[in-house]
């Protein structure tokens, strides 16, 4: 799984803790996470881009993904068919919980 997000931070230490306390739910099923890229975005003061691939022991069942979406944010908007990529943002209307930190995260499967 490849996840992008851009993260209000300060800095690329505070940008990581974001991108680790959304992976909090899925924390027992992951077998390495590699960041290929953390840096201020260059459009947002105070938000930073970053890209992490997530490696998991087993592939993840259906309620497993629910749930971490769930975890994430309540309001997800799906491309693809079959559905290939999430995305969710604090902007998007509708949206009423996102979690601490993040402005917008792509999801993309595998």
């Amino acid at each position: 799984m490849f996840i992008r997000l851009f993260a209000y931070a300060a800095n690329d230490d505070e940008a990581r803790v974001v991108a680790e306390n959304c992976l909090g739910s899925l924390s027992q099923n992951i077998s390495a996470v590699e960041y290929t890229l953390s840096e201020p975005y260059r459009k947002m003061d105070g938000v930073y881009k970053v890209e992490l691939t997530v490696s998991f022991v087993q592939d993840l069942s259906d309620s497993q993904f629910k749930v971490f979406l769930d975890d994430v944010s309540d309001k997800w908007t799906t491309f693809g068919t079959p559905v290939n990529e999430y995305l969710a943002s604090d902007t998007t209307e509708g949206c009423e919980y996102i979690r601490d930190g993040i402005s917008l995260i792509n999801i993309f499967m595998s």
